[in-house]
């Protein structure tokens, strides 16, 4: 899970922004976000709602369905803190620490492959204007979110006591020499991968991924 705001911001600036061409006025950005207000509001109670595989909400008050979702997902990893997240997954399965490293497929100033109109778009950089960082400030925004920022909150605090209870001592080494591990991945396999899209925008007939653009 992302911070539910973070999440917001990147959704716009990816399928608007960067696939569609939409202007960055706050009038475009406070459009676009009202307008997806059913899709934002509870999406992780909905998305991983253990009920509705169609991700619908049950008859239940937020309260219990977070609790319910805290109660029936084995792991929830956090965006934010991807490296720990690994590690942490790293830790508990068993797996060797090469099991776990990633490139990354996309980038500010990239190119992604939307994968339904064969082109290859340019990623805008996410900005956050004074008239923005007040509007996700407003009470309205923050009611809007506040399920799912209240279930972030959870997931951090989980993955913070799985830490301990794996020893704090050995996590932090596991992590050092995983970030250490991910820094000599990106410099000597990412030059060597095919992504969908090259470094120009064009796209990549011979590109190495299971899907579109994962599992590169």
């Amino acid at each position: 899970v992302r911070e539910p705001t973070k999440r917001a911001i990147s959704q716009f600036f990816h399928f608007e922004v960067s696939r569609e061409g939409t202007p960055t006025t706050d009038h475009d950005f406070q459009k676009y976000l009202r307008n997806e207000r059913g899709y934002l509001r509870n999406y992780y109670l909905q998305v991983l709602n253990p009920e509705k595989t169609n991700a619908a909400l049950v008859d239940l008050d937020p309260t219990t369905l977070i609790n319910k979702i805290m109660y029936d997902y084995d792991f929830i990893g956090i965006t934010e803190r991807m490296g720990e997240t690994a590690v942490c997954l790293m830790m508990l399965l068993g797996v060797p620490m090469g099991s776990m490293l990633y490139l990354d497929a996309k980038t500010n100033g990239g190119y992604d492959d939307a994968g339904h109109d064969h082109t290859c778009h340019y990623i805008q950089p996410s900005h956050v204007s004074s008239g923005m960082e007040f509007f996700f400030q407003h009470r309205s925004w923050k009611s809007l979110v506040r399920w799912d920022e209240i279930l972030y909150d959870a997931a951090n605090r989980s993955l913070d006591l799985t830490i301990d209870r794996l020893g704090r001592a050995e996590f932090e080494r596991n992590l050092a020499t995983f970030r250490h591990a991910q820094a000599v991945a990106g410099d000597r396999c990412l030059p060597r991968e095919v992504f969908p899209c090259t470094s120009n925008g064009a796209l990549n007939p011979n590109k190495q991924c299971l899907w579109k653009d994962s599992a590169c």
